[in-house]
């Protein structure tokens, strides 16, 4: 019986890599990784990764001996395959899917069979991409979606295994990207044009920027499996405040219900409509609707409609002290530290809010004028009507005054 060349490997980070050569080919595999934090409970003992790993080592060797290992795949053009993974996949969002197509597109142009799909061709594609200066997260969205679908291409046995098994540290970190606000003036700009445009766009604006509703929420996935929020999920209480019901059904990846506190003018802007969807729109409408009067506006493309669900946490945190807890539970964060991310600013907002301050203040010293307290200045004079006086309220003209006490009318 031919010997079957097999062993285990440690990772630097503990885990264990089982590997064997290919006795058709040569080329050394990884068939599976056991983590270090692994363990097993078999005939009342706990059993270590390392105990695993010699387990599937042996399963291995079962394997070959029975050939069911299934080595060397045939190379198939990955022209075909892509389209017919494209095809499972498109029950996905649109935009998932579209960031699928888009990373795909880019690997075919880059390999053009399965046996092209090696760690080290992998690692030449990594590097110049790098070197063209693509975005950190646009690296890491391509090398990420390229490796489930080597993921597939194995599950189908259109490739012996996946080159991202071995590349540890292949696929970069993804950086959290920096919120974009919307400043005050932005936004009026914004909600001018919607106006003249179309209502439905208008509030389902509002719902995103006065609470911090995600465009899943407002208007359904695209793919007509999901609706956003209907006028039944209104709950109007005796106070005469009206909750919005978020249902899990409609939120990011269904994870759990939450309400919205809703004010009276947007009650009264939604009108007398009181059956259907609050934002009776299709995706691809409501979005090609709001990025018309983004346009119109005047406004940087690169604010995005999400940009108005991070304008409504930044504005939370400041009129809330900064309560972080709160906003998760409104945004409906499962951690914390997504919602960290809101407490960032932008330069422009950051001197729309300093110009603010500094308004303001100026207006509590013309009212301190006004009332001839300001500080330093006792008995200031004021102007009143085009005529000087005293703060008593006495005309400069009075003969009464005293000579030190007249004002002078010099130029």
């Amino acid at each position: 019986m031919e010997k079957f060349n097999a062993w285990t490997e440690t990772t630097q980070a503990g885990s264990i890599l089982i590997r064997y050569r290919d006795t058709k080919t040569g080329i050394k595999k990884t068939h599976q990784i056991v983590q270090k934090e692994e363990r097993a409970l078999i005939d009342g003992k706990w059993h270590t990764a390392k105990w695993l790993a010699e387990a599937h080592l042996q399963n291995l060797r079962n394997l070959y001996h029975s050939n069911k290992l299934g080595f060397s795949a045939a190379s198939e053009p990955l022209e075909e395959l892509v389209e017919t993974y494209l095809e499972e996949k498109k029950n996905l969002a649109w935009k998932t899917l579209e960031h699928y197509e888009s990373s795909l597109n880019h690997l075919k142009a880059e390999f053009s069979s399965t046996a092209e799909l090696t760690l080290d061709r992998i690692r030449e594609w990594k590097a110049k991409m790098t070197r063209t200066g693509i975005a950190n997260n646009t690296l890491h969205g391509r090398l990420n979606d390229s490796s489930m679908f080597c993921r597939w291409l194995v599950k189908r046995k259109k490739l012996s295994e996946s080159p991202f098994l071995e590349g540890e540290g292949l696929i970069p970190a993804q950086t959290a990207p920096k919120p974009r606000f919307y400043t005050t003036q932005e936004f009026m700009a914004l909600d001018r044009q919607l106006e003249a445009l179309n209502h439905h766009a208008r509030v389902g604006c509002h719902l995103a920027r006065d609470f911090g509703l995600r465009i899943v929420e407002i208007v359904g996935d695209g793919m007509e499996r999901t609706q956003g929020v209907l006028w039944e999920d209104l709950i109007w209480k005796p106070d005469g405040s009206v909750d919005l019901l978020i249902r899990r059904e409609v939120t990011k990846g269904q994870k759990k219900s939450r309400k919205a506190y809703l004010d009276a003018d947007f009650i009264q802007m939604l009108g007398s409509r009181r059956t259907g969807p609050l934002v009776p729109l299709g995706r691809w409408e409501f979005v090609n609707l709001f990025e018309k009067a983004r346009d119109q506006a005047g406004i940087n493309p690169e604010l995005t409609f999400h940009g108005l669900r991070h304008t409504f946490g930044k504005n939370f945190l400041q009129r809330s002290g900064s309560n972080q807890a709160a906003l998760r539970d409104l945004l409906g964060h499962t951690d914390v530290k997504t919602t960290e991310i809101y407490s960032q600013f932008e330069d422009s907002y950051l001197e729309e809010a300093t110009k603010k301050a500094g308004e303001k203040i100026r207006e509590e010293e013309q009212v301190l004028k006004a009332r001839g307290q300001a500080k330093g200045k006792p008995s200031q004079i004021i102007e009143t009507n085009g005529n000087l006086s005293e703060p008593n309220g006495t005309n400069n003209d009075s003969k009464n005054d005293s000579k030190s006490g007249q004002i002078s009318m010099g130029s």
